[in-house]
């Protein structure tokens, strides 16, 4: 079985870095990490366009615009009405907690995920984007498409999803160097993989982890 370092380092040579996360600060990082829950990412890109062209792509800024606002400011990305009140929130607690973001990423691991967890709107993968990319901690963010490539290379049952999350995470970080850069490049390599060859109908007979790897293509 090809194992997750392995599969790393073939689509390292393969894709490249992905240069993830695409932002200019980290509170745009936690902003879009927000934003790209059950969208695509080119919405995202358009909803912090025009966060950027009004000058709201801080947490002061959030903190203050009415809800309304930012509503139609976030609306390309969809469900713009949970999403602005989801960055509110967000917004206004670090605010009250921690006053920036760096003092919330300068607390240990488990108790910055935690308090992420335990805001409105943000889950698991949510806040652990946060974290390895906005905090620099080393943990690997779960999605979907990790979850379809890790049960099509046996990693774990392919019926697994987001309620494995925490399994499949423990798996694959088991199994990686505890390392941020690396844990965030892994995802970001995972992704590309995912677009471009292991999609929901396969493209099995270019994938480089079976032509490098010496795989069988997967049965599902």
């Amino acid at each position: 079985m090809l194992s997750p370092l392995k599969a790393y380092e073939i689509w390292f040579r393969c894709y490249g870095p992905q240069g993830w996360w695409p932002a200019d600060s980290t509170e745009e990082i936690c902003v879009g990490a927000i934003l790209t829950q059950n969208t695509s990412w080119r919405n995202v890109e358009e909803a912090i366009a025009a966060l950027k062209k009004r000058g709201w792509l801080s947490l002061k800024a959030l903190c203050e615009i009415r809800e309304e606002e930012l509503c139609e400011a976030i609306r390309p990305c969809g469900f713009y009405h949970q999403k602005a009140r989801y960055l509110k929130e967000f917004a206004i607690s670090i605010e009250r907690d921690f006053k920036t973001l760096d003092a919330l990423f300068e607390k240990p691991l488990k108790e910055a995920r935690n308090w992420l967890l335990n805001r409105t709107g943000i889950g698991e993968e949510t806040a652990d984007s946060v974290l390895c990319y906005a905090g620099r901690y080393p943990i690997l963010v779960i999605d979907n498409y990790t979850l379809r490539i890790g049960g099509r290379l046996g990693w774990w049952p392919g019926e697994w999803d987001k309620r494995q999350y925490a399994a499949a995470q423990r798996l694959l970080m088991d199994n990686l160097p505890k390392d941020a850069t690396i844990l965030g490049e892994w995802h970001a390599l995972a992704v590309a993989h995912a677009k471009a060859h292991c999609k929901k109908k396969p493209s099995c007979g270019s994938c480089p982890l079976l032509i490098k790897g010496q795989m069988h293509p997967p049965s599902g």
